[in-house]
């Protein structure tokens, strides 16, 4: 029993050195430790057919090995995961001594792009554009210009 043990040790040691991704290692854990076809759960089946004394130390071995299986694995798992974590963080890395970047500035209604060519349009023939307020009071609309307070423009 001790050189089958020894043997499944070695052939371990072999495959976990192959192992390289995390799916090789997931593989490699549910080959050694899987519930129904696991090489271990293989192993400790075999112990039934056993006499007490030899099962107590057969059963001591299988678990010394499936503790070692567990260890390394969990070991190469965590490497895996450390080495997933570190590549996303030097692929999302930041350096905070750049500028910013700078939020774009929008752009000009429509309306207010045709204005500004009419516009342009009337500078060219020597026009002058003058501004001034959009609404006017009653005063400059009408009583300035003497129309009476019952006539129809002011309704």
């Amino acid at each position: 029993m001790s050189d089958r043990l020894s043997q499944l040790r070695a052939t371990f040691s072999t495959e976990l050195i192959a192992a390289t991704t995390d799916a090789e290692a997931t593989t490699l854990r549910d080959r050694w430790l899987g519930r129904k076809n696991g090489l271990i759960t293989a192993e400790m089946k075999t112990l039934g057919a056993l006499s007490p004394d030899e099962r107590k130390a057969a059963g001591q071995q299988i678990n010394d090995l499936k503790n070692i299986v567990e260890a390394e694995i969990e070991t190469l798992q965590a490497r895996f995961a450390a080495e997933r974590e570190a590549a996303q963080l030097a692929a999302e890395s930041i350096d905070i001594t750049l500028p910013g970047s700078r939020i774009p500035a929008g752009h000009l209604h429509p309306i207010t792009l045709l204005r500004h060519k009419i516009e342009d349009i009337f500078v060219s023939m020597g026009y002058e554009i003058e501004d001034g307020p959009e609404i006017e009071t009653n005063f400059y609309n009408f009583d300035s210009l003497n129309i009476p307070a019952n006539h129809p423009a002011r309704s």
